[in-house]
C-alpha cells in the first residue's frame, strides 16, 4: 500500500458473526428473548431508493409496487397514523431468507416504543439510507407523542389465532401496569379459573402438578390466565371438572371482535396510552396453510375475523402480513381437499393493497461489516480514486 505501509483487512473492517443470529431473526424474539431483539433491530440496515435501492424496473412484478424499506417503512408509519386515509391492511410480498421477520422486530420497537433508544437508532438507521425520509418519520413520531399497541404475530407457530392476539394484548396492558378489567369481563370464565386456582391450588397441588408439571407455582398458573391463555384455561377446567362434576362454561361475549372493539374504544386514541393497534403478522401465509390444515387448534374462522376486526375498526387497527409468496400460490400447497377452505381466506385477503419489498445482497451484507477504522478506509478509497493501481490489500 501506498507508501510501503501494509495494513491488514482485519484491521479496518470485521465480520459481525453475532449478527448472523444463526442464520434467520425471529419476530417471537420480542416477547421470548427481548435482548436479542432489540439487538437485531438495532442493527437492522435499510436501503432507500438511491442507497443500495432497487429500480421498478429492475423486476417484472406485476401490478404490485416495488418498494425499498425505509420507503415501506414511511409508508406505512402514514397510514397507521392516517396521513394516508386508505385501507387498514397491506401485505409485503418477499422472499425466503429476505429479512421480513427481521424487518418485523425492527418495525414492532420502532411502532412500540418510539421513544426510546432502540427506537432513535432505528430512526438512525433509516437516515443513514436517505434523510429526507428519516426525518419525515421522526416528524411523524415526535408529533405523535404516543405508542402504538403492536401485536407481533409469528406465523410459523400453531396456535388459536384469536387467543394468540388477546393473549399478547392482555401482556402488553400488564407490562403498563394498565386496568385490564373491563376486558377480562368479556370473558369471565378466566376470572372463575383464577379464582379457582388460587382457592385451591394448596389442596389440590397433585392434580395441579399432573397437568402443567412440578415447576408451576400457583404465581405461574395465575398469571397465564390474567393473560387469557387458553391452554392454560383447558388444563384448569380439566380439573375443575374433575372436582365439580362440570367444566368451566364460556359465558359473555367471547369473540375476538368485540375484544378488538374495546380494546380499541379503551386503550386507543387521543388521550389514551396508545395512538392505535397495529397487528404484525410475519409468515401470514404458512398460517394460512395451517388453518386449514387444523382449524380445531387455530380456531374456525379465525382468519376470517381478524378479517372482519381490521375491516370493521380501520380507523384505529391496521394489519401488516409478510408473505413469501402470491396468496394464490399457497393454495397449491395444500392437499386438494382443502384447496377450498383456503381459497375462501384467500379470497379476502387477496383484495388488500400489496407490494413487493426490494431487497440486495449489499444490503443484506453490510449488516454484518463492521467499520472499525472509518479514517483508514476514506483514506483508501481517496487513493484508489486518483491510483487505482495504488490498492494493494494484505490479508
Amino acid at each position: 500500500m501506498g507508501g510501503g505501509i501494509h495494513v491488514r483487512l482485519t484491521d479496518i473492517v470485521s465480520f459481525r458473526k453475532d449478527l448472523l443470529f444463526n442464520g434467520a431473526v425471529q419476530v417471537g424474539w420480542c416477547e421470548t428473548d427481548p435482548p436479542r431483539a432489540q439487538k437485531a433491530a438495532k442493527y437492522y440496515v435499510f436501503h432507500g431508493p438511491e442507497y443500495h435501492g432497487v429500480a421498478q424496473d429492475d423486476f417484472e412484478v406485476g401490478s404490485h409496487k416495488l418498494i425499498d424499506t425505509a420507503n415501506f417503512t414511511l409508508d406505512i408509519l402514514k397510514r397507521i397514523t392516517g396521513e394516508i386515509a386508505d385501507e387498514p391492511f397491506a401485505l409485503a410480498i418477499a422472499g425466503y431468507g429476505t429479512g421480513k421477520s427481521h424487518l418485523g422486530v425492527t418495525l414492532s420497537f420502532l411502532l412500540g416504543a418510539p421513544d426510546s433508544k432502540i427506537a432513535g437508532q432505528i430512526l438512525s438507521n433509516v437516515t443513514m439510507a436517505d434523510s429526507s425520509i428519516g426525518h419525515q418519520m421522526q416528524n411523524i413520531l415526535t408529533g405523535l407523542n404516543q405508542p402504538f399497541l403492536v401485536v407481533t404475530v409469528n406465523g410459523m407457530q400453531d396456535f388459536d389465532l384469536g387467543g394468540e392476539i388477546i393473549r399478547q394484548i392482555l401482556l402488553a396492558l400488564n407490562q403498563r401496569g394498565l386496568d385490564t378489567g373491563v376486558l377480562e369481563d368479556l370473558r369471565p370464565r378466566f376470572k372463575t379459573a383464577i379464582n379457582f386456582t388460587e382457592s385451591f391450588f394448596a389442596p389440590l397441588e397433585n392434580d395441579f402438578i399432573k397437568h402443567f408439571g412440578q415447576v408451576s407455582s400457583v404465581k405461574d398458573i395465575v398469571e397465564m390466565l390474567q393473560t387469557q391463555d387458553e391452554v392454560a384455561f383447558s388444563k384448569v377446567s380439566t380439573i375443575y371438572e374433575e372436582k365439580m362434576g362440570s367444566p368451566i362454561y364460556a359465558m359473555g361475549k367471547e369473540s375476538l371482535h368485540d375484544f378488538i372493539r374495546l380494546t380499541k374504544e379503551t386503550y386507543c386514541g387521543t388521550g389514551k396510552p396508545f395512538a392505535s393497534i397495529v397487528i404484525l403478522f410475519d409468515e401470514f401465509g404458512r398460517y394460512m396453510e395451517f388453518a386449514v390444515q387444523k382449524p380445531h387448534v387455530a380456531g374456525s374462522g379465525a382468519l376470517q375475523q381478524l378479517f372482519e376486526c381490521v375491516q370493521a375498526y380501520g380507523d384505529g387497527v391496521f394489519f401488516l402480513g409478510f408473505v413469501q409468496y402470491e396468496l394464490k400460490a399457497y393454495i397449491s400447497r395444500v392437499a386438494p381437499e382443502l384447496r377450498e377452505d383456503l381459497n375462501r381466506y384467500v379470497t379476502r385477503y387477496e383484495t388488500v393493497r400489496k407490494v413487493r419489498l426490494s431487497t440486495n445482497l449489499e444490503t443484506l451484507m453490510s449488516n454484518l461489516l463492521e467499520k472499525k477504522n472509518q479514517a483508514e478506509i476514506l483514506r483508501r478509497l481517496k487513493g484508489a480514486k486518483e491510483s487505482p493501481d495504488s490498492i494493494q490489500a494484505s490479508m
